[in-house]
């Protein structure tokens, strides 16, 4: 409570600063636009009605930055009205926004999510060819900003994202509630002070009709609801730039380019970066540059834009760039990609270069503008080649890879010095081609770049020396990309990879990996805290569960030995979650492959009890059934389902184990018998038949058939 109040005494004084500094006096009261006033009273009002419309910190987040934390004090009237319940809502929204690590999870996971929207909403690889220039503008036009699109994407990202972190609580839609209505009251005061027309007082009705219109995903009935409260909200910009947006959406330019000049007719200057205007300028000079190229019939358009022979001055499109950057955030790389399209289109080569490199060196979209800029030095079009680019950003992970059908224009990308294109081609050479040597080259050209994800495939690679294994992961986990972050905090905690235990570090590492959704993270933590804090080290345990038929997994162990415990732990008992994990790690063949394969077997026909099946064999169990039944070449891990007969009687020469590649008996040859030789396998009278002749007596309690079924499994298992 103490805190509350001097974060409220402070937040007045600085208030109170803001507005002695600026000026305002008895005189030029008198003088005052009581338009900032209304604008400002809406804007909140508008905030907060967005925030609870969606219960969401994530939209919470985004209002206080572009809102609420953003008007400009200064131009304000300091109204005691309104400067009591700005500071209430400003000390009681700080408090409920997202912190630094959960900004960037939202961060990562709005890119990836909004990259692909604005891919498939443009047509994808496919509708590049028509008008390259277009196809791009269209397609950085609709990635847009956290700010415009995470109502389109909402649903997308939350399956990625955990209830507490976007969800708000109970209590803190009560409080918000109770602070609009304190807004809205405001306003009738203000509006009795300033004699307003009752036109710009805007109802608790109206809000809502006009986030139903702007929300609307079928556009044309969106327009048709806007044009039905457009006398309510004459004087309000922000209607005016959303009328303009899906107007142009609709391909209604002439009318977005009305609505556009209504916007900056009514605007007024209240905020310190305005997200709506810097959109507006761009999609104007859009819509522009459209009709200057269909005007003079021809395809690359912005091509005369702001030339001699170009109906538009040149003055015009450079201010309105100029307003563009002003009301950008860094953040903002799209914006800036805009900008250095239209400032290409119109000669200003420095102009776009320096948009490129802001972006470049606040490593916002970093992929895009270095391809960009180095166009632009090559002399080429800013866009050549970066659909191509595209198409492995959205369409790329960490587990597809690129076919041999792509593999011929991804290279010339590549050898053209594109990070992510290097990156790419190296993981096919790697994995498809399996050129170990070559992949290297690939490797090392996309780091030096600081490409974090192939100084992460370096420090993995066989290839590479341990001391620079350990520098590459040190400065991948630097760049905050997660498998290096989990891998790194793995080696710190438990001293993998020679390097010192550092419990301290290794957990925080672990952790930082765990937050950005790692499930090896996630499910080490839980091993971690089990003995220490169970409560702890089952949230963890659910939360790598999110991700449990995910390809996300760094580690196939891992995620094995996370089903393990939903077969067998009372506490997270759920064997049909495990069965789907298994199934999926089956899929990868290989060394866990093969015991996934097992375990699934197991879940389905429950013989546990009367065999040892890997991991749960003991050591000394192994090394008496080699030496029982097969020749000391058979290695002890090789070994999955043991059937040990003295479970039931003392003659231990009856039982059986099973490797990954052979079965081992008395009735056998110590040399085993391979799966790759067996040809036929059937049950008659309590044994086991293999190729004609006895492997085993069946199990007492077991069903012969269902051995025979796992042994089918086992030699058809590639």
């Amino acid at each position: 409570m103490k805190k509350k109040i001097f974060k409220s005494i402070l937040f007045l004084l600085l208030f109170q600063g803001f507005f002695a500094w600026s000026g305002f006096t008895q005189d030029t009261q008198s003088e005052y636009d009581p338009m900032y006033t209304v604008h400002a009273l809406n804007a909140c009002v508008f905030s907060i009605s967005n925030i609870l419309r969606f219960e969401d910190r994530i939209v919470l987040d985004e209002e206080y930055k572009n809102i609420i934390n953003n008007l400009k004090l200064g131009n304000i009237y300091p109204d005691d009205e309104l400067r009591s319940l700005y500071s209430e809502l400003m000390d009681y929204i700080t408090d409920k926004k997202l912190n630094d690590i959960e900004q960037s999870r939202v961060k990562a996971i709005f890119e990836r999510t909004s990259k692909r929207a604005a891919w498939e909403a443009v047509g994808g690889i496919r509708a590049y060819g028509a008008n390259p220039i277009s196809f791009f503008l269209s397609f950085v036009q609709s990635a847009g900003s956290a700010y415009f699109q995470y109502h389109n994407l909402k649903s997308q990202m939350q399956q990625e994202l955990d209830e507490s972190l976007w969800q708000l609580e109970r209590a803190d839609i009560t409080e918000l509630n109770r602070l609009r209505k304190e807004l809205l009251n405001t306003a009738w005061v203000l509006h009795g002070k300033y004699k307003f027309p009752d036109q710009h007082r805007l109802t608790e009705e109206l809000i809502n009709n006009y986030f139903d219109a702007i929300y609307d995903s079928d556009l044309a009935r969106a327009q048709r609801k806007l044009s039905r409260l457009e006398s309510h909200f004459d004087n309000f910009p922000p209607f005016w730039y959303h009328f303009g947006r899906i107007a142009q959406q609709n391909n209604k330019n002439d009318f977005a380019l009305q609505c556009y000049d209504k916007f900056e007719n009514s605007y007024r200057d209240i905020y310190r970066k305005d997200p709506l205007y810097a959109q507006l300028c761009l999609n104007k000079l859009h819509i522009l540059g459209v009709a200057e190229g269909l005007k003079r019939n021809t395809r690359i358009f912005f091509g005369l834009l702001g030339s001699k022979s170009s109906s538009l001055d040149k003055s015009i499109v450079i201010n309105y760039l100029k307003t563009a950057e002003k009301h950008s955030r860094f953040e903002e790389g799209y914006n800036y990609l805009r900008m250095a399209i239209f400032y290409q289109a119109i000669g200003e080569l420095s102009e776009a270069q320096r948009c490129l490199q802001i972006n470049i060196d606040n490593h916002v979209e970093f992929d895009i503008s270095y391809r960009a800029l180095k166009n632009l030095e090559n002399k080429k079009h800013i866009f050549d080649k970066v659909p191509e680019l595209l198409n492995l950003l959205i369409n790329y992970n960490e587990d597809k890879i690129i076919d041999d059908n792509e593999v011929v224009s991804v290279k010339k990308i590549a050898d053209d010095g594109d990070a992510v294109a290097q990156y790419q081609y190296a993981r096919y050479l790697l994995y498809n081609k399996s050129k170990s040597e070559e992949s290297l080259v690939y490797f090392l050209k996309a780091a030096d770049q600081g490409h974090a994800p192939s100084m992460y495939s370096l420090a993995m690679h066989p290839s590479t020396p341990l001391d620079e294994s350990i520098a590459y992961l040190k400065n991948s986990a630097d760049l905050m990309y997660p498998p290096a972050l989990y891998v790194l905090g793995s080696n710190y905690y438990f001293g993998y990879w020679e390097m010192p235990v550092d419990r301290k570090r290794g957990l925080e590492l672990i952790e930082s990996a765990a937050k950005l959704e790692i499930p090896d993270a996630q499910y080490q933590l839980f091993n971690i805290y089990y003995e220490e804090n169970p409560d702890i080290a089952a949230t963890w345990f659910n939360r790598c569960l999110r991700h449990a038929v995910s390809d996300k997994w760094i580690y196939l162990s891992n995620k094995f030995y996370a089903a393990l415990v939903l077969k067998n732990n009372d506490k997270f008992l759920n064997k049909t979650l495990a069965k789907s994990m298994f199934e999926d790690i089956e899929k990868s063949k290989g060394f866990w492959g093969i015991r996934a394969l097992v375990q699934k077997f197991f879940i389905d026909h429950a013989y546990n009890s009367r065999f040892h099946i890997f991991p749960h064999i003991d050591e000394q169990q192994k090394k008496n059934a080699i030496a029982a039944y097969a020749n000391p070449n058979v290695k002890p891990d090789d070994i999955i389902i043991l059937f040990d007969w003295t479970i039931i009687s003392e003659n231990a020469d009856r039982g059986f184990f099973i490797s990954s590649d052979a079965l081992y008996s008395e009735w056998i040859a110590k040399d085993g018998l391979k799966f790759e030789s067996i040809s036929q396998v059937e049950h008659n009278n309590g044994e086991i038949l293999v190729n004609g002749k006895i492997f085993s007596i069946v199990p007492s309690g077991m069903k012969g058939n269902d051995l025979v079924e796992l042994i089918n499994q086992l030699k058809s298992f590639k």
